[in-house]
């Protein structure tokens, strides 16, 4: 069986899929299983007849969809559909969860609300995966004030494995709901710079990566948790797998760059290599400006 028909397989022996459905100021919690089940974190998933089609992965059209259907009566899963209008804030998040260990829990498709249908009581709702909100085309050089490089390409020319700092998790925290979105780390060895977390500003890896065992995460927010910097808490914007984000556990960090010509000198003493235009006048200017008619 290939990896696409694993996940196209709702029910597999001893796993089952979840499902966490976020609307504006609801969360519901339901399981496709025949009866509830819970993760490791006591949240409770009830049972709803719920199905799933296989996820497309449109590569010409560069998008990757998911369809449900569900019963919108009194305790349907889709219920919700017939209070309100919902708008197309409606978020899905599918795991694939082992029944034998609850703690292990793998994302298998993360997006929002496209469009809906409801006939008899039976609602059809489709979902769009929020990879598409990566394949916007933009020129290769725009005319910015922000550094038209990434960090630690061959034009920006800083060595990412230099950059490299390493962190131990001690403590996991944030919403069980959504696994481990947030990471307590201490650090477990310097980069090539000689310097450890004691060394770093607190929004050092802010917009950085962490990394463990080919899985990458983006670094919303970095902050320090212990007096000093000690340890830092970060924020990554989609949660690791539960057995992936387990204290003890090192992970690999690099810093993050907001392509400032402010970061690119004090943070990484690279301004040589910085492509923006920091001093091309606004065509929106503020102070004495005299109108000449």
């Amino acid at each position: 069986m290939s990896f696409w028909e694993r996940i196209d397989d709702q029910q597999q022996g001893n796993q089952c899929e979840i499902y966490r459905f976020n609307r504006t100021g609801y969360v519901n919690y339901y399981t496709s299983y025949h009866e509830d089940v819970q993760d490791e974190w006591g949240t409770n998933y009830v049972a709803k007849t719920l199905k799933r089609s296989p996820i497309s992965s449109e590569w010409h059209a560069r998008e990757v969809t998911c369809t449900l259907t569900g019963t919108t009566d009194e305790n349907g899963a889709f219920a919700f559909l017939l209070d309100t209008v919902p708008d197309n804030k409606v978020e899905v998040r599918i795991w694939r969860l082992l029944l034998n260990s609850p703690n292990v829990v793998q994302l298998v498709f993360f997006g929002r609300m496209q469009n809906y249908t409801v006939k008899k009581s039976q609602a059809t709702v489709r979902f769009e995966g929020y990879s598409y909100l990566t394949h916007t085309k933009v020129p290769r050089i725009r005319v910015q004030s922000y550094c038209n490089h990434r960090l630690f390409d061959d034009h920006c020319g800083l060595s990412k494995v230099a950059y490299r700092i390493g962190g131990t998790v001690v403590d996991t925290s944030g919403d069980p709901s959504v696994l481990s979105n947030q990471l307590v780390l201490q650090g477990s060895y310097n980069d090539d710079f000689g310097e450890s977390f004691l060394d770093k500003s607190e929004g050092y890896f802010t917009a950085g990566v962490i990394f463990r065992n080919g899985h990458y995460r983006y670094i919303s927010k970095s902050e320090d948790y212990a007096i000093g910097g000690l340890q830092k808490k970060v924020t990554i914007q989609e949660a690791f797998p539960s057995n992936v984000a387990t204290v003890g556990n090192q992970f690999d960090l690099w810093p993050g760059c907001d392509k400032s010509p402010s970061v690119c000198t004090d943070t990484f003493d690279n301004f040589d290599h910085f492509l923006g235009f920091p001093y091309v006048p606004s065509d929106q200017q503020s102070g004495d400006v005299t109108i000449i008619e």
